[in-house]
């Protein structure tokens, strides 16, 4: 909570470079099948938001590097995880071509 009593959340953003192009197919198709289990939004061709709750952080089924930015994400004390086509690499995060 907020100072004011609203409710606020942290964000972090990272490139979907740090996501196989495999794991970005599923999180498209997410939204309807729920393939995945998370809570995903579709970013407008852009990228994905997924929410992260204790669900998304234990989840051994996720594939490698999913597992590994959610997790990194829930380090840093975030509640969603941005992934965008435009943003940040991280240097220790591994990265992918596609």
């Amino acid at each position: 909570m907020s100072d004011f009593g609203i409710e606020t959340s942290k964000m972090l953003t990272l490139s979907t470079s740090h996501i196989t192009e495999k794991t970005a197919n599923r999180l498209s198709k997410d939204p309807d099948d729920n393939n995945l289990g998370l809570c995903v939004y579709l970013k407008a061709g852009y990228g994905y938001y997924i929410a992260i709750d204790d669900h998304a952080i234990t989840e051994e089924n996720l594939p490698d590097d999913l597992k590994r930015v959610i997790r990194f994400a829930a380090f840093m004390d975030c509640q969603t995880l941005c992934l965008d086509c435009d943003g940040s690499v991280c240097d220790f995060l591994p990265t992918y071509d596609w």
